[in-house]
């Protein structure tokens, strides 16, 4: 560990802290991915958001649960405090706390953790949990849902999620809670005043942000044939103008995502602007010669990346499309 540390160390002054968390070391997590193998054990009430938060990040992370029915403790203004039981006897309780620990435990959890790439990342995911569970959770029937979007609106402009390049706990827990508000009050009028924020719930919830519980079989499905990174969850699809449906959304902001990525390595390299970035990336334009371009910057492709980018049909055009903000 002490190894590890001091190879990743950067100094306060370093330019990687001013904006680019590409290249921000990723936080040694001690114990990630121990105990992946046993399952552990979730006392909640059944078909709840907390439920349905902790099901979704174990499936993210390829963690063997298994939901205990029963009924649990509860706040005092009326929410669940499920009980995660953990192999050996220790428990855990409160959402927060459960989130966490299930994020951390997979053989998924490594490359795009969801608790975060970075010490700062972290940090801005438990900000983040802290706002859904105080300002939305605890509104309930009260929430004021353009006062909720106007916040998001603000801070999702130009970004494909709430933190950093992929999807992270912030994402599955203010996506699952905001679904049934903000469907209620209508997505196509909230799009037309929240552009931005609708776009992102949508692409949580296809990347899935809002798989619900339907037992443990899914989850130990996809932690018994996990491999080094997550395939993609559908078969790609080019995205059209208005498009709504769940494969052109997670596509469409993949393309986002891998945008932003790219100009951020560029950037990082001092390769010298988006023309000149451009103009490297057409150089090779194939899914390996992207991932040579990336690695040749000093900001390799994770395995994730590249399983998607090998599903993508890659040429000159497309990838011209993606720099210029097309799709």
């Amino acid at each position: 560990l002490k190894a590890r540390f001091s190879r990743s160390f950067v100094p306060p002054s370093s330019p990687c802290l001013q904006s680019d968390v590409w290249s921000l070391p990723p936080r040694c997590v001690v114990a990630r991915g121990r105990g992946s193998m046993a399952v552990m054990q979730l006392l909640s009430e059944e078909g709840s958001a907390e439920t349905e938060k902790i099901v979704a990040a174990a499936r993210h992370s390829g963690v063997s649960l298994e939901i205990i029915k029963g009924g649990c403790d509860h706040t005092p203004c009326g929410l669940p405090v499920p009980e995660l039981r953990l192999p050996g006897g220790t428990k855990l309780r409160h959402l927060g706390a459960i989130l966490r620990r299930v994020a951390q435990s997979g053989p998924l959890s490594e490359g795009a953790p969801l608790t975060g790439n970075s010490f700062i990342e972290e940090g801005q995911v438990d900000s983040w949990l802290e706002w859904v569970s105080l300002e939305v959770d605890h509104s309930g029937d009260d929430l004021d849902v353009k006062q909720v979007c106007g916040v998001l609106e603000a801070h999702l402009r130009g970004k494909c999620f709430l933190v950093g390049d992929h999807l992270s706990l912030a994402d599955i827990s203010a996506a699952i809670s905001l679904r049934g508000p903000l469907e209620k009050a209508g997505l196509p009028e909230l799009g037309a005043s929240f552009p931005s924020t609708v776009c992102w719930l949508r692409a949580s919830l296809a990347a899935g942000a809002g798989t619900s519980a339907g037992g443990t079989a899914g989850v130990r499905r996809r932690a018994a044939g996990a491999g080094g990174g997550r395939a993609p969850l559908y078969q790609y699809t080019a995205s059209k103008t208005g498009e709504q449906q769940p494969a052109a959304v997670y596509w469409a902001w993949f393309q986002k995502s891998l945008r932003t990525r790219l100009l951020a390595a560029s950037a990082a390299a001092g390769v010298g602007g988006a023309a000149a970035a451009e103009k490297a990336i057409l150089a090779a334009p194939t899914a390996d010669g992207v991932c040579s371009t990336c690695l040749a910057w000093g900001r390799p492709m994770s395995e994730t990346e590249e399983l998607h980018l090998r599903a993508a049909p890659v040429s000159k055009a497309w990838l011209q499309d993606l720099l210029q903000g097309a799709s």
